[in-house]
């Protein structure tokens, strides 16, 4: 039976220690130059180059009027206590851009990572890997999860659109399901229950983008 996350703030006491979670990404790229002359290989660099530098400057996420920053300016002002994660985290983004673009980013992560954890957790209980306490903590977890996905989505949107105004209580009824998902999970067997550590690492994700976000909102 699903449980209905209720609407409502959390504060800085009510936060579990952050726990750091690892995101990579790698792009690959191979190009077959070998029948191009030298003249021809110089004006595919230039024209290449300056075609990034456009995309980077404009970028499909920016807002008019906000600010430029450098992304380790952005993460130490964001996150100082989490600064290594939210590096990784923006480790795709251009060094120096406008902070939607980096609010931006962050949330997409933090929502990603969700929708993933939830998979993993329905998966669980529904090939038997998750048994007794920690399948009945998921249970109660499923919901809470679904209305973070939403708040974040909401995020999402309003960054891209960008419209701030009251965007913060999106962020805080994010990290409110997921600490209520946490606790559950924290109760079943302490830090050692399956998927405590990724789901406080869910909540990190949406504290960082929360950080990012902060100078945006008004």
């Amino acid at each position: 039976m699903r449980l209905h996350a209720p609407n409502k703030s959390t504060t800085k006491n009510q936060l579990l220690r952050p726990v750091t979670c690892t995101i990579s990404s790698s792009i690959a790229r191979n190009q077959d130059i070998s029948n191009m002359n030298k003249s021809t290989i110089v004006l595919l660099l230039a024209a290449s180059m300056s075609a990034a530098s456009l995309l980077l400057a404009a970028g499909d996420d920016a807002c008019p009027g906000v600010q430029m920053e450098s992304m380790d300016a952005a993460c130490r002002n964001a996150a100082p206590a989490m600064y290594d994660l939210c590096m990784r985290v923006l480790s795709s983004s251009p060094p120096t851009s406008e902070i939607s673009t980096y609010a931006l980013t962050a949330a997409n992560a933090a929502a990603d990572s969700c929708r993933s954890t939830l998979h993993t957790g329905e998966e669980s209980m529904q090939n038997g890997t998750f048994k007794g306490g920690v399948f009945h903590a998921w249970d109660y977890c499923v919901n809470y999860y679904d209305a973070a996905i939403a708040a974040i989505a909401g995020v999402q949107n309003q960054l891209r659109s960008c419209n701030f105004a009251g965007m913060a209580q999106g962020y805080i009824d994010a990290m409110f399901a997921l600490e209520q998902c946490a606790a559950k999970l924290l109760d079943v067997d302490g830090t050692s229950t399956p998927t405590y550590g990724t789901v406080v690492g869910d909540r990190d994700l949406d504290m960082v983008a929360f950080g990012l976000a902060k100078p945006l909102i008004p």
